[in-house]
């Protein structure tokens, strides 16, 4: 005599395997998206670091790259020079939405660079290639309208696409004009250091 399941065995042998999945799809999704994010943002490391040591080798040490006032117009003298040719065919933009952030993007949301992210002649924002916008500032001004120099540098990793939030895809980097490096800062040190 053969056996055979009943379908209320067949039924509750899919409802477990179905709750089995519901349970563990989720978790290798988020592991996944984690070790992009990861890659990602050691990519933007690499390709920062292969920035600085290409622009010095024309411009000399980064400590001796113009500051505050000396730098003339960000977009006509500073750019050009240092930045653009170093990076591959890179897009400057002159807000976020030529970036392709739409009108509704909340610039509170990359806290702390919302205040400078509508670039003006100490700033540029622009675009790689493959996506990342980049956010490197110069100098502002303080609480009392005096110049203050800013050594952040602000990376959305997968550019106009969300959640663009602070430590979720945009993550900030410095450069220590004295070791002549960028470095992680903040939350993206975390990433830059697992495995």
């Amino acid at each position: 005599m053969k056996k055979a399941f009943t379908l209320a065995e067949t039924l509750i042998t899919l409802a477990v395997i179905g709750i089995v999945a519901a349970i563990t799809i989720p978790i290798v999704n988020n592991t996944v998206a984690e070790k992009d994010k990861i890659a990602k943002i050691k990519k933007v490391q690499a390709t920062l670091d292969n920035m600085l040591v290409q622009s010095e080798l024309v411009n000399g040490p980064i400590e001796s790259w113009p500051m505050n006032e000396e730098i003339g117009n960000m977009k006509a003298n500073y750019w050009p020079k240092y930045i653009e040719p170093f990076f591959s065919a890179p897009k400057l933009c002159s807000n976020m939405t030529d970036c392709g952030y739409g009108p509704r993007f909340n610039p509170r949301k990359w806290q702390p660079a919302s205040w400078g992210l509508v670039t003006n002649s100490t700033r540029v924002l622009f675009r790689l290639m493959d996506g990342v916008v980049i956010f490197w500032p110069l100098s502002t001004t303080d609480a009392q309208g005096n110049p203050a120099y800013v050594n952040q540098i602000f990376v959305d990793i997968n550019g106009p696409k969300n959640p663009n939030v602070y430590c979720k895809d945009v993550f900030t980097f410095a450069k220590d004009y004295k070791k002549g490096t960028i470095s992680a800062t903040g939350c993206t040190v975390k990433y830059i250091t697992e495995n």
